[in-house]
């Protein structure tokens, strides 16, 4: 089997040098980590990845925790936060279908550094208990939390739903359907949804606010 003495040797350097290329800690010039680059190719050397993690106690993965992949809006933050990764990271996605036994599994390969890092961009699990593991490794949200003291990156979106409520009231489009994931006690979403079309229309529109109401009820119901 190759080591990473077999590479410093053809190469002609140090063994921590070949050690600095691979876990990218620390300098090596560009000119040796490509003579490096082309000995690990022509050894045929694959690094163990396991070993990697124990050694710089870095996984470099950043985890994403999404309830669904065939969403619009999950599919574009995704795309987003692969786009923003530098080529050192990789971004490890983890459908959970809002299951808390699998939103637990996401929580547990945090604490157990099998990822470094996890961006929640929705979750049925409470804030109680989510933000304990925020307290030793980087959680990120992305939405409205109440805890100010969490990592949280969100716009305002009950101002934003007020907004579009209000642009479709000018226009005279005053016959609404809400579709909803989830009741308002488990979402945010639904919550501020709900709330933004009360301030903007449901005086306007008193007969769809209620059928609004009471299918939302039966949501909950169910």
């Amino acid at each position: 089997m190759t080591t990473i003495y077999d590479i410093a040797k053809l190469v002609g350097c140090a063994p921590s040098t070949v050690s600095k290329y691979i876990t990218k800690h620390g300098y090596v010039s560009q000119a040796l980590g490509e003579k490096i680059a082309a000995a690990m190719r022509d050894l045929d050397y694959h690094y163990n990845g396991i070993a990697r993690i124990l050694s710089t106690n870095s996984s470099n993965r950043i985890g994403v925790m999404v309830p669904f992949l065939d969403h619009p809006y999950f599919q574009s933050l995704v795309n987003a936060i692969t786009m923003a990764a530098t080529t050192d990271q990789e971004v490890t996605i983890l459908p959970t279908a809002y299951s808390p036994v699998k939103e637990r599994r996401c929580l547990d390969e945090l604490e157990h550094r099998l990822i470094d890092s996890l961006i929640i961009t929705s979750h049925t699990l409470s804030y109680q208990e989510i933000t304990p593991y925020g307290k030793k490794h980087p959680i990120v949200f992305c939405e409205t939390i109440p805890d100010p003291t969490a990592r949280s990156v969100h716009i305002d979106r009950q101002a934003a739903l007020t907004e579009l409520f209000q642009t479709l009231r000018h226009r005279h489009l005053n016959r609404i359907g809400c579709l909803f994931i989830r009741p308002a006690k488990e979402s945010v979403t639904t919550t501020e949804t709900l709330a933004a079309y009360q301030q903007s229309l449901a005086t306007l529109c008193p007969r769809t606010w209620s059928a609004i109401t009471a299918a939302h009820l039966r949501i909950v119901n169910d």
